[in-house]
């Protein structure tokens, strides 16, 4: 019956997690911080996932086995995006398996939001910080907003009494759209900068989530303090150049320098090890040292999900990604995205 198929599923063991090591010691003092995109029960439509079959879609089948896959594997802090049953399954669940979690919904009537969640004991709350993009001033006549949040929670790790200043967020998804996700992440960085500013102390900070963008985009420039380039092809009217330039001049670079912690993944998958002797490579070596794909969708392999850290924390160690996936979710995959997951050390 199809009862005991979606049960053999739910049991199904979770593929066997291993970890690309970007230097040669492992560090005594490490913090893992995972960024999971879970796909949202009211996305889940047949005709976004043709090659899944229905029963595979359903939120009964793939939410216990996102539960397992988080257990089989569990991070120290937590960044989950499209979480809309967070009472009554993911509150619960994450709650059995040792996490504390704060959740935010989108605005107005969009039902998903972002969850964090950090580990019962191991850390002290010290603040939460919603930031609604609905609030954006700037551009009134382009619609940029569309209702996309990010939570932030200032966090202590009691293990070491070193503190965090953690953000999820999941950017606006559309691909034609690219210059509203520019905008998003420029308030995004702005608003976390005011907030860093007033904190007493000066926390590390992480900003994890799904950014829908590929690495090589003006979205992941601006992460990396570099100005839009108009030579992309994403940059498609006036009216997209009006709106970078805007940004860019306005905003600038992050205040606080930032870089993605998947950056040197190629080359760890190659055995290459990070010289902390040498100079940080550039935007241009960063971009083509990512995963091939952080998600599956009908046309392709794409790389939208990332976890971006100051100077304070170095990575250590990167979650791998399994490249030869061909359909997302399946018995194996309970979303459309893979999770991703760093293994910090805190610089001295």
């Amino acid at each position: 019956s199809t009862q005991s198929t979606w049960d053999q599923i739910k049991m199904m063991d979770i593929p066997g997690s291993s970890f690309v090591s970007l230097v040669a010691e492992a560090s005594k003092e490490t913090i893992k911080i995972m960024s999971y995109n879970v796909l949202a029960r009211a996305y889940t439509v047949q005709s976004e996932f043709p090659y899944t079959p229905m029963e595979l879609l359903k939120f009964e089948v793939r939410a216990p086995r996102v539960i397992k896959e988080i257990a089989s594997c569990p991070p120290d802090l937590l960044c989950i995006q499209e979480i809309d049953v967070y009472e009554g399954f993911y509150k619960e669940e994450l709650g059995k398996i040792g996490y504390e979690t704060q959740w935010m919904k989108k605005s107005k009537d969009t039902p998903d939001g972002v969850l964090i969640g950090y580990k019962k004991g191991a850390f002290e709350l010290i603040g939460r910080y919603d930031i609604e993009f609905n609030n954006m001033k700037d551009f009134e006549t382009a619609d940029l907003r569309r209702n996309t949040v990010a939570l932030a929670l200032h966090l202590k790790y009691l293990a070491n009494k070193k503190e965090i200043l953690l953000t999820n967020t999941h950017i606006f998804y559309h691909h034609d759209f690219n210059f509203i996700k520019y905008s998003q992440m420029s308030y995004l960085l702005t608003e976390l900068s005011a907030i860093y500013a007033k904190l007493g102390s000066k926390p590390s900070v992480v900003i994890c989530g799904d950014f829908n963008v590929w690495p090589n985009s003006n979205v992941i420039r601006l992460l990396y303090g570099s100005p839009p380039l108009m030579t992309y092809p994403d940059v498609k009217t006036p009216e997209h150049k009006e709106i970078l330039t805007y940004f860019w001049t306005k905003y600038g670079a992050p205040k606080i320098p930032l870089r993605s912690s998947y950056e040197n993944y190629q080359n760890g998958l190659k055995g290459i090890l990070i010289d902390s002797k040498k100079e940080a490579g550039d935007f241009e070596s960063s971009v083509k040292g990512h995963p091939a794909l952080t998600c599956i969708t009908i046309k392709e392999y794409e790389t939208l999900d990332y976890i971006f850290h100051s100077k304070e924390l170095t990575p250590v160690k990167l979650l791998k990604i399994e490249d030869t996936i061909k359909v997302t979710p399946s018995e194996i995959y309970p979303s459309d995205h893979i999770r991703i997951m760093t293994e910090f050390a805190f610089s001295q």
